[in-house]
């Protein structure tokens, strides 16, 4: 009995320490975060405020719906999904030790001598050692845990994020191939029924022969560019079934991209810096391993202190089942474990989880910066795009202007065919970067709608059947 209440008095005794002590160690060895010091706003501003579905911004229903479609279906944000459920699984794994394993044991020994058999019955009750947390070592595993876990699940944001950027930059360039296409038949057309005009008018000795051949030339050329023009559509095509992750045979069924590139008119509207940094998911997804760094620092300091450990059995035996459980001994036990000599491996590994907090310090300072620059990038990009687009329209109309000047002055003889020639190639060449160029102002407008987007509704990524 004694021995029996000193056990339980240690127990009580280390209970009353954990109660006063718990987490003191890792909250003094827990590192300061950086504070990174922002700019005030951003170089260029608009008017247009953002959706809160970013590329529901360029008014395109097929596009909303292939956006839709990769989200829902895109196995790499399946995958990334999967990675945060088994991280938050991780936590619950890590949350369990806090409560005490129990276990049951029954046995039954029979005890055969000359005088007869005696039979015994045996029922345990056994809990595994349950570690009090006095250095809060259980603590930061769990936080440490939850960090990773909400890293996976910014990191699945990010990648959404960047799976609906990819599916509205492949739909545009499917819209912007196919005008390109349509364009380049007309420009054939248009270069046949000229080579054809000529060829009737060199019979009558109108005009020279490599004059024709010079057009025919220029017919054969924009078939060839044609041919480039439906390979590249057919690129685009396979991989915005890879985005959606369908079968390409399917995805050309389903597409109706039959649209006009939309315009970008109105810039869009930034807010402050840090209101953009602190929800952009790739920027938190690295504070999360950062804090969760933090935590490990918490961890290795706690491991260079004792551990106390409870643990506890009851047992009862008997001769029959029937008065098994009447009575019953209790153990209580009370552990302290510590390191003596260890040849200095736990210093070496705070010293090493110091090493890859300040690492990811540097990390996540990176990312902050990048994300910043980012957003400065490309709203300087869109300004010099939507200038050259300006300067390209104005070129457009100079060049028809050209064209029916010069086209006068051949038919009349004043000037040389080639100067005409040219005149035309010109202008069916600023038609096609005409396109190139308002291609390029909406993916830039696409990535920078992107880059200032939070995370997106969890629901719009979730898969379509149950699993």
């Amino acid at each position: 009995m004694k021995a029996l209440f000193k056990s339980q008095y240690v127990a009580l005794l280390a209970i009353s320490l954990s109660i006063t002590t718990t987490g003191c160690v890792s909250n003094l060895s827990m590192q300061p975060l950086p504070k990174i010091e922002l700019i005030d706003r951003f170089s260029e501003s608009g008017s247009e405020p953002a959706p809160p579905s970013w590329w529901e911004h360029f008014s395109i229903a097929e596009i909303n719906r292939i956006v839709s479609l990769a989200l829902r279906e895109n196995q790499d944000i399946h995958a990334a999904r999967f990675n945060y459920m088994a991280a938050i699984e991780s936590v619950a794994a890590e949350q369990g030790t806090y409560i005490p394993d129990m276990g049951l044991e029954l046995s039954q020994q029979t005890l055969t001598q000359a005088n007869g058999s005696q039979k015994s019955i045996t029922a345990s009750l056994t809990g595994g050692a349950y570690e009090l947390d006095l250095w809060g070592r259980i603590g930061a595993t769990i936080d440490s845990a939850k960090m990773m876990a909400e890293s996976q699940l910014w990191h699945l944001h990010s990648l959404a994020l960047q799976i609906a950027e990819l599916a509205v930059i492949y739909s545009l360039r499917y819209i912007a191939i196919t005008q390109k296409i349509e364009l380049q038949e007309t420009q054939i057309q248009t270069n046949q029924t000229l080579y054809e005009s000529m060829t009737a008018r060199l019979g009558m000795g109108q005009i020279k022969q490599s004059d024709l051949l010079r057009q025919q030339q220029l017919v054969l050329d924009g078939k060839e560019k044609l041919i480039r023009l439906r390979q590249e559509k057919a690129n685009i095509t396979t991989t915005l079934a890879n985005i959606t992750s369908q079968m390409r045979g399917r995805l050309v069924e389903e597409v109706k991209l039959n649209h006009k590139l939309p315009a970008a008119n109105k810039m869009i509207s930034t807010e402050i810096p840090s209101t953009v940094i602190a929800r952009r998911p790739d920027v938190q997804a690295m504070l999360a391993q950062l804090k969760a760094a933090n935590y490990d620092i918490a961890i290795a300091v706690s491991e260079r202190f004792p551990r106390i450990s409870l643990s506890a059995s009851r047992s009862s035996e008997a001769n029959s089942a029937s008065k098994l459980f009447e009575n019953w001994s209790t153990n209580l036990m009370a552990n302290l474990v510590g390191p003596l000599i260890d040849g200095g491996t736990r210093r070496a590994e705070v010293r090493r989880r110091r090493a890859l907090f300040r690492k990811q310090v540097h990390t996540y300072t990176k990312a902050v910066i990048n994300a910043v620059n980012e957003i400065e990038d490309l709203l300087a990009t869109e300004i010099y795009l939507t200038e050259a687009l300006s300067e390209i329209k104005s070129q457009l109309a100079a060049s028809q202007m050209v064209l029916e000047q010069l086209r006068l002055e051949y038919l009349n003889g004043v000037s040389d065919f080639f100067e005409y020639l040219s005149a035309i190639e010109q202008l069916q060449s600023l038609e096609q970067r005409r396109i190139d160029t308002e291609l390029s102002l909406l993916e830039t407008r696409a990535a920078l709608l992107r880059s200032m987007s939070g995370p997106i509704d969890e629901n719009q990524f979730k898969q379509s059947q149950r699993e």
